[in-house]
């Protein structure tokens, strides 16, 4: 079983659109990983208040029924919450929190949320936040021409319990997050490093520590790059909607055995042909590579 908490800032005002597609996420999330949102007193009431009635009547009545059945799916739980220790015990790194909740709308939610996610944490179960991505605040855009890399900047918050000791505590923008943690901090569209899959993103080691670097620039475009030092670029291609990656390969082992320096690879999540294997060869380079062949494993 896992907690679900919300991010205030999933019920700041924007375009309705978005809102019904951010909110429509995690109720997806919550019902395919089983995934409880309690509405603790530290913060549940004063996010519907604040926040959630002004949005609601400002949507259409279409997109209202996104953020009805977020209150509702709290709501359910109430009786729960009522039922649980009410004394708080512990600590958190205030940065993550301060970068994450210092300003919403103009009003800090930093201790309303430090306090809900303690409460969260004491149960002993499983926490994640579902976040709102927002640049300036935990996104950092990267563009060189049409090439562009959004850089997460806050993909976990760190709890201490004397109970339960230190907690992580995922911070969940899509729902392949749940099931695969480290697209919490890398783009959700690199390929994983399955069976069924020729050439993965080979997730790098610690990948949740800040000092590990996550991206750098690779021939003058910013890569996220993986165990292998490949560097996976956006295409430029309508801003970088091309249904696959550049991949540039570093090592020159890597390279010789492939018969190429760049490939472009099938993103997860593509309509177009099978996720991690060759998207397309340029005329001029096919028949240096066999685009059934597997390319890599990340063992």
């Amino acid at each position: 079983m896992t907690i679900g908490l919300l991010d205030p800032a999933l019920l700041m005002q924007r375009n309705p659109a978005e809102v019904d597609k951010q909110l429509g996420k995690v109720l997806l999330a919550c019902k395919h990983h089983n995934i409880r949102l309690l509405p603790f007193t530290e913060y549940w009431p004063d996010l519907w208040k604040e926040l959630g009635r002004p949005l609601e009547a400002a949507l259409p009545p279409l997109q209202r029924r996104a953020v009805q059945a977020l209150r509702n799916a709290g709501q359910s739980h109430l009786g729960q919450v009522a039922r649980m220790r009410q004394q708080l015990i512990g600590a958190v790194w205030k940065d993550g929190f301060e970068q994450l909740f210092g300003s919403i709308n103009g009003t800090s939610w930093t201790e309303r949320m430090a306090h809900a996610t303690l409460r969260a944490v004491e149960t002993g179960e499983h926490v994640v936040m579902f976040a709102r991505l927002l640049e300036g605040r935990n996104l950092n855009r990267h563009a060189v021409g049409g090439c562009t890399l959004d850089e997460v900047t806050r993909w976990v918050l760190h709890v201490q319990s004397p109970v339960h000791g230190r907690r992580q505590v995922l911070c969940v923008h899509d729902t392949r997050n749940i099931t695969e943690r480290w697209t919490s901090r890398f783009d959700v569209r690199l390929p994983p490093a399955t069976n069924d899959v020729g050439y993965p993103f080979c997730v790098p080691d610690k990948w949740w520590q800040a000092a590990i670097p996550a991206w750098r620039t690779v021939r003058s475009k910013p890569c996220w790059v993986d165990s292998l030092d490949n560097g996976w670029a956006r295409p430029n291609v309508q801003e970088g909607r091309g249904n696959h990656w550049d991949v540039f390969i570093q090592r020159q082992a890597l390279i010789e055995k492939i018969g190429l320096d760049q490939l472009n690879i099938v993103e997860y999540g593509s309509p177009e042909g099978r996720v991690g294997w060759i998207h397309h060869v340029p005329t001029e380079k096919q028949g240096r590579v066999d685009i059934d062949r597997r390319g890599w494993t990340c063992d």
